[in-house]
C-alpha cells in the first residue's frame, strides 16, 4: 500500500472500485483495501469515484452502497449510482451486453467529469 498503491491514489483523477458480491457486500479484499485508506483522510477529496459490482442478484445494492459510502467518507465525487451485473459462472459477465454498455457509459461519465473539473480548476487559476 505505502510504496505502490497510495502514490497512485494520491496522483490519480479518478478511482474505480470493483468487486464480486459475497454475502451481500464487497469482497473481504476490497473491504480491507478501503479500511487501509483511512490514513489518506482529507487527501482524496474531489477525485471522481465509480463502483462496479458483479453478483448473483442478492446483495448487489449493498455492495454498491458500501463502495459509495467509502467515496463519500473520503469526499470523493461519485460519478453515478454504480454499475451492477448478474453472473453465476466465472467470465459469464462478459456476455451481458447491458452491463458492458453500462460500464462503457460509466467510463465516459468519468472522463466527462474529470474534464469538467479540470476546466473549472484551470479557469479559476487563469482568472486570478
Amino acid at each position: 500500500m505505502t510504496n505502490q498503491i497510495i502514490p497512485l491514489l494520491l496522483n490519480c483523477d479518478g478511482i474505480v472500485l470493483g468487486s464480486p458480491v459475497y454475502f451481500n457486500n464487497v469482497s473481504s479484499q476490497l473491504k480491507a483495501f478501503m479500511d487501509r485508506t483511512w490514513c489518506l483522510k482529507d487527501k482524496l477529496r474531489n477525485k471522481i469515484g465509480a463502483a462496479i459490482v458483479v453478483g448473483r442478484g442478492y446483495g448487489i445494492e449493498g455492495a454498491i452502497t458500501a463502495i459509495n459510502a467509502f467515496f463519500l467518507k473520503h469526499e470523493i465525487i461519485v460519478a453515478n449510482r454504480g454499475v451492477s451485473g448478474i453472473a453465476f459462472e466465472s467470465g459469464e459477465i462478459t456476455q451481458n451486453q447491458k452491463t458492458i454498455e453500462a460500464a462503457k457509459q460509466l467510463g465516459s461519465r468519468i472522463i466527462e467529469m474529470v474534464n469538467l473539473f479540470n476546466y473549472f480548476i484551470n479557469r479559476e487559476f487563469n482568472e486570478t
